[in-house]
């Protein structure tokens, strides 16, 4: 019997081949595999051994870790066997952080300015140039409309708000008294700040008793004799001293006395009489010997009188060289005629030198802003006053730290700073006549920047004398109830400039009045 194959066997006998084939096929595609791994692994260390080369012509190197960079990779084994090494780890850089800055804000409180659009510019340049210097200190400019200064400094003092820098201004015209300016005094001493530009005369005019050096000088404005050469000329008289301390030309002192003498030789009437002529009619005068215009009744009685004030630390006391100067004004107009009164001076629109109907004009550099019609005129030195002493009445304006600023050391430091680099630009800005020394020619292009002005043939070297004799108290000394005290005396001052006085029943008078308002 003939034996049949088992399909079973034969099919069972069939799928073994087929699977040792596939086997086998896996087998060799895995071998396939891995050796294209390999290689891949090949070319990939190949490509980091170029990668190890500098670029160009730059010369192979081997890399090197670099001082920021931490290292962790192990070393690589076979490329066969290798596992992926880690990738390096790249350190920030430690950087320390600076110490914060502590700043301090530092404000400063000045007045408006009008006029030429490029002051206020200056100003803000001044400012700008401080912060970009300073890391401690930041400026504050805070500029107040000028009729509203002095009201914003009383609120803001009021208020606790004190500023820490005010002006430039004068001792009144910050409208604050001034025991509340600080003493600079320790500062100017530990900074080393030099003081010898100043003259010591002027520094002396902020050195009050009992409160210190309350600032140091920055603008100041001396006081000379204005007269009208023409007026001179044809009167055939001698013009007044080049210098201080030097006679009238006849070897008389050169004193309020001979003021009063070639004062009624320069006054004239419709009729060309002078006030020493029987025929000089006083109610038709056409030229005045001296006018003492823009003044009140303290500055013409230091220009007259001397040195002095109304109050004496107590209470109130007018000197004995002040009334007779007081007298001497109110005789000059209603007895002697060769004084303008307030009254004609109105109708010369307040300013009558300008005009050119007064022969003498004692005042302040800054007059020299206001000289308007067209005829010869110079300055010479101011007659000795009643006490003997040579004085030339003087205006100022400065900077002062208020004594309940937050941050005085910081205030000092800007002060300081702004009267030493910077007071070139801040006098450009606020007109100022400087109060450190120059030299005559340096004071004279000054005041031609100021002015717009011809000073060559003007005698402005006896402006720099006059700050040898500046009046101390000065008259810009601020009085207890000052605005009250003022009034007063403006009150006074009008009287006999309007008619004929008792001028020693008025004088008691004022003392009295005086008395009251410095008690209220």
């Amino acid at each position: 019997m003939t034996e049949k194959n088992n399909p079973v066997s034969e099919k069972s006998g069939g799928k073994q081949d087929n699977t040792l084939a596939w086997i086998v096929g896996i087998a060799g595609g895995g071998l396939g595999l891995a050796i294209i791994c390999a290689l891949c692994v090949v070319v990939a260390a190949g490509v980091i051994m170029i990668m190890q080369y500098r670029s160009d012509s730059q010369a192979y190197e081997p890399l090197m870790p670099s001082p920021f960079v931490i290292t962790t990779a192990t070393p690589v084994p076979p490329l066969a066997t290798a596992e992926p090494s880690e990738e390096p780890v790249i350190a920030e850089p430690t950087v320390e952080e600076p110490t914060p800055v502590e700043s301090v804000d530092v404000i400063w409180v000045v007045r408006e300015i009008g006029g030429d659009i490029t002051m206020p510019m200056l100003q803000e340049d001044v400012v700008d140039e401080f912060n970009n210097t300073h890391d401690d200190i930041f400026l504050i400019m805070d500029v107040v409309a000028y009729d509203l200064y002095q009201d914003t400094l009383a609120v803001m003092v009021a208020a606790g708000d004190a500023p820490d820098i005010v002006g430039p201004e004068s001792m009144i015209s910050t409208g604050l008294p001034t025991d509340q300016w600080l003493d600079l005094s320790g500062y100017i001493e530990e900074s080393g700040f030099d003081t010898s530009i100043y003259n010591p005369a002027v520094m002396d005019i902020y050195n009050l008793p009992d409160q210190g050096q309350i600032a140091l000088p920055y603008s100041i404005y001396p006081s000379a004799m204005f007269y009208n050469v023409d007026l001179f000329d044809a009167a055939n008289l001698c013009y007044p001293p080049e210098h201080f301390g030097e006679p009238y030309c006849d070897g008389d002192p050169w004193d309020w006395d001979k003021v009063r003498e070639i004062g009624m030789l320069l006054t004239l009437d419709a009729n060309g009489n002078n006030a020493t002529s029987q025929n000089f009619d006083p109610d038709n005068i056409v030229q005045y010997g001296l006018t003492l215009q823009w003044t009140d009744a303290r500055g013409e009685a230091i220009f007259v009188g001397g040195n002095g004030t109304v109050w004496n630390g107590q209470g109130a006391f007018i000197p004995d060289n002040w009334r007779d100067a007081w007298q001497w004004h109110h005789d000059g107009i209603w007895e002697d005629h060769f004084i303008m009164s307030r009254i004609a001076t109105d109708e010369y629109y307040s300013n009558p030198f300008s005009e050119g109907v007064v022969a003498m004009y004692p005042s302040h550099s800054w007059y020299f802003c206001c000289i308007f019609n067209e005829f010869n005129w110079d300055i010479g030195a101011l007659p000795v006053p009643f006490d003997g002493n040579i004085t030339a009445k003087t205006n100022g304006s400065t900077f002062f730290i208020h004594k309940e600023s937050e941050h005085p050391d910081a205030a000092w430091e800007v002060l300081s700073w702004m009267l030493e680099e910077k007071s070139d630009v801040l006098d450009e800005v606020f007109s100022a006549n400087p109060a450190r020394i120059v030299s005559e020619e340096e004071y004279r292009n000054i005041l031609e920047d100021i002015y717009y002005d011809d000073f060559s043939n003007v005698n402005v070297g006896v402006l720099i004398e006059a700050q040898d004799y500046p009046d101390i108290p000065s008259n810009e000394t601020y009085l207890p109830n000052h605005s009250s005290a003022d009034e007063t005396l403006w009150d006074f001052y009008t009287l006999y400039q309007e008619m004929p006085r008792d001028m020693d029943a008025d004088i008691d008078a004022l003392e009295s009045d005086l008395e009251y308002v410095f008690s209220d």
